[in-house]
């Protein structure tokens, strides 16, 4: 079995869901706090990067590069 070397790069209080790679840094999810972040690996920060997301959770992108958001307080999957 390998060795993996993990690295918190976040400290947050609730469920955090939904990394997704865009290119050049991770977005996630704070589900509870309606809060996305975006951590950038060469600055080794988070950053909030959208509030008031409807509990969002899983996040994707498309081969068009288009984010795809599943809300779970709107029951409903957006696009951005």
């Amino acid at each position: 079995m390998p060795e993996w070397n993990w690295t918190q790069i976040a400290d947050h209080p609730t469920l955090t869901e939904g990394p997704v790679w865009d290119g050049s840094g991770l977005l996630y999810n704070e589900c509870y706090a309606n809060t996305t972040f975006r951590w950038d690996p060469k600055a080794n920060e988070s950053a909030v990067w959208r509030e008031n997301t409807g509990q969002a959770n899983g996040m994707s992108f498309d081969r068009q590069g288009q984010l795809y958001v599943c809300e779970g307080d709107a029951h409903r999957v957006t696009r951005l």
